[in-house]
């Protein structure tokens, strides 16, 4: 997804007791440079969301850019308050259909 300025999409969701997706946050950013993504871990996420459910997190996956991927994985091991024990993860699915949903020029 995107809008008329062609921003990212940052959505962050979990999964409920009956196996449902659930979205949590959804934000448009300004672009997805690696600051903005390590703020988004290190200090947005800690604020909006619960503090002891997100202590409680197990486990956060990511898609497969690799700003996200290193933004997520330094925070989670470097504030241990905010993730509590989570471990990071790569999305199967963007994994197995990341050729079928990027478009090519």
């Amino acid at each position: 997804r995107t809008n008329a300025e062609k921003r990212p999409l940052a959505r962050l969701c979990g999964m409920t007791l009956d196996h449902k997706l659930l979205c949590f946050v959804e934000a448009f950013l300004p672009s997805k440079q690696k600051w903005v993504l390590n703020w988004l871990w290190r200090d947005v996420y800690p604020v909006l969301l619960d503090k002891p459910s997100l202590k409680k997190t197990q486990c956060i996956k990511v898609d497969q850019d690799e700003h996200n991927w290193l933004a997520c994985t330094s925070n989670i091991e470097h504030e241990p308050y905010a993730y509590g024990d989570a471990i990071a993860g790569l999305c199967n699915w963007h994994k197995i259909n990341r050729n079928f949903t990027v478009k090519k020029s």
